[in-house]
Protein backbone atom coordinates (compact mmCIF):
# COMPACT_ATOMS: atom_id res chain seq x y z
CA UNK A 1 0.00 0.00 0.00
CA UNK A 2 2.72 2.25 0.71
CA UNK A 3 3.40 2.51 -3.14
CA UNK A 4 0.11 4.07 -3.69
CA UNK A 5 0.59 6.85 -1.51
CA UNK A 6 4.56 7.18 -2.90
CA UNK A 7 3.13 7.28 -6.56
CA UNK A 8 0.47 9.28 -5.50
CA UNK A 9 2.77 12.30 -3.15
CA UNK A 10 5.43 12.00 -5.90
CA UNK A 11 2.45 13.28 -8.62
CA UNK A 12 1.89 15.68 -6.35
CA UNK A 13 4.78 17.45 -7.15
CA UNK A 14 4.94 16.62 -10.73
CA UNK A 15 1.55 18.54 -11.16
CA UNK A 16 2.44 21.58 -9.61
CA UNK A 17 5.95 22.10 -11.12
CA UNK A 18 3.64 21.44 -14.71
CA UNK A 19 0.22 23.32 -14.01
CA UNK A 20 0.87 25.21 -10.69
CA UNK A 21 0.67 24.47 -7.09
CA UNK A 22 -2.28 22.92 -5.46
CA UNK A 23 -3.66 25.32 -2.51
CA UNK A 24 -5.08 21.14 -1.06
CA UNK A 25 -4.32 17.84 -2.76
CA UNK A 26 -5.05 14.81 0.24
CA UNK A 27 -5.98 11.08 0.05
CA UNK A 28 -9.09 10.83 2.15
CA UNK A 29 -10.51 6.96 3.48
CA UNK A 30 -14.43 8.04 4.08
CA UNK A 31 -15.53 5.80 7.25
CA UNK A 32 -18.67 4.95 4.66
CA UNK A 33 -15.74 3.63 2.11
CA UNK A 34 -13.25 0.90 3.73
CA UNK A 35 -9.97 0.25 1.60
CA UNK A 36 -10.88 2.73 -0.98
CA UNK A 37 -9.53 6.62 -0.70
CA UNK A 38 -10.49 9.23 -2.37
CA UNK A 39 -7.89 12.22 -3.90
CA UNK A 40 -9.39 15.46 -2.80
CA UNK A 41 -7.64 18.61 -4.67
CA UNK A 42 -8.05 22.50 -5.13
CA UNK A 43 -6.22 24.51 -7.21
CA UNK A 44 -6.45 27.78 -9.00
CA UNK A 45 -5.85 26.00 -12.16
CA UNK A 46 -8.51 23.44 -11.58
CA UNK A 47 -11.71 26.53 -10.62
CA UNK A 48 -10.71 28.01 -13.70
CA UNK A 49 -12.03 24.90 -15.95
CA UNK A 50 -12.82 22.10 -13.97
CA UNK A 51 -13.72 19.63 -16.71
CA UNK A 52 -10.72 19.85 -18.24
CA UNK A 53 -8.53 19.73 -14.54
CA UNK A 54 -10.19 16.76 -14.07
CA UNK A 55 -9.84 15.15 -17.53
CA UNK A 56 -5.75 16.19 -16.59
CA UNK A 57 -5.42 14.44 -13.21
CA UNK A 58 -7.55 11.25 -14.45
CA UNK A 59 -5.15 10.67 -17.05
CA UNK A 60 -2.39 11.54 -14.75
CA UNK A 61 -3.06 9.15 -12.13
CA UNK A 62 -3.66 6.44 -14.15
CA UNK A 63 -0.63 7.15 -15.85
CA UNK A 64 1.45 6.45 -12.70
CA UNK A 65 -0.88 3.96 -10.86
CA UNK A 66 -1.57 0.25 -11.92
CA UNK A 67 -5.17 -0.77 -13.17
CA UNK A 68 -5.28 -2.94 -9.92
CA UNK A 69 -4.63 -0.29 -7.50
CA UNK A 70 -7.29 2.23 -9.71
CA UNK A 71 -9.78 -0.68 -8.95
CA UNK A 72 -8.43 -1.54 -5.85
CA UNK A 73 -7.43 1.36 -3.78
CA UNK A 74 -9.05 4.88 -5.50
CA UNK A 75 -12.89 6.08 -4.77
CA UNK A 76 -11.82 8.83 -6.87
CA UNK A 77 -11.14 12.19 -7.73
CA UNK A 78 -12.74 14.91 -6.19
CA UNK A 79 -12.24 17.99 -7.21
CA UNK A 80 -13.32 20.90 -4.15
CA UNK A 81 -13.63 24.68 -5.26
CA UNK A 82 -11.23 27.38 -3.47
CA UNK A 83 -14.32 28.85 -2.21
CA UNK A 84 -15.43 25.73 -0.42
CA UNK A 85 -16.38 26.48 3.42
CA UNK A 86 -14.97 23.21 3.84
CA UNK A 87 -11.43 24.18 3.08
CA UNK A 88 -10.31 27.06 5.14
CA UNK A 89 -10.62 25.41 8.52
CA UNK A 90 -8.23 22.33 7.08
CA UNK A 91 -6.08 24.89 6.07
CA UNK A 92 -5.90 26.88 9.13
CA UNK A 93 -5.31 23.63 11.15
CA UNK A 94 -2.75 21.87 8.57
CA UNK A 95 -0.14 23.94 6.68
CA UNK A 96 1.76 21.38 4.52
CA UNK A 97 3.29 21.60 1.03
CA UNK A 98 4.61 18.40 -1.10
CA UNK A 99 4.54 16.60 2.64
CA UNK A 100 2.80 14.01 4.61
CA UNK A 101 0.63 15.03 7.86
CA UNK A 102 -2.09 12.32 8.88
CA UNK A 103 -5.68 12.44 10.41
CA UNK A 104 -7.65 9.76 11.89
CA UNK A 105 -10.96 9.76 12.97
CA UNK A 106 -11.96 13.18 12.20
CA UNK A 107 -14.51 15.21 9.78
CA UNK A 108 -13.37 16.88 6.81
CA UNK A 109 -15.64 18.51 4.48
CA UNK A 110 -18.73 17.50 6.35
CA UNK A 111 -17.70 13.48 6.20
CA UNK A 112 -16.45 11.11 9.04
CA UNK A 113 -13.16 10.09 7.99
CA UNK A 114 -11.25 6.90 9.08
CA UNK A 115 -7.77 8.51 7.84
CA UNK A 116 -6.43 11.22 5.57
CA UNK A 117 -2.98 11.83 4.24
CA UNK A 118 -2.96 15.88 3.66
CA UNK A 119 0.39 16.15 1.32
CA UNK A 120 -0.45 19.94 0.48
CA UNK A 121 -2.72 22.15 2.41
CA UNK A 122 -2.03 25.99 1.34
CA UNK A 123 -3.90 29.08 3.17
CA UNK A 124 -5.03 31.12 0.09
CA UNK A 125 -2.13 34.33 -0.12
CA UNK A 126 0.41 32.10 2.07
CA UNK A 127 3.77 31.55 0.36
CA UNK A 128 4.88 28.52 -1.15
CA UNK A 129 7.40 26.69 -2.87
CA UNK A 130 5.43 25.50 -5.63
CA UNK A 131 5.81 27.20 -9.47
CA UNK A 132 3.08 29.65 -10.08
CA UNK A 133 1.52 28.33 -13.33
Amino acid sequence: MTKFFDKLRSLEQEIADEKGPFQFYALILREDSPLKWDLVVAAPWLDEDERAGMKYLAAKVTKVLTKKEVVRMLAGIVIVERDNPGLKPIQKTVAVEHGNVELRDCELFRMDVEHAIIITSIRPGARHAGKAG
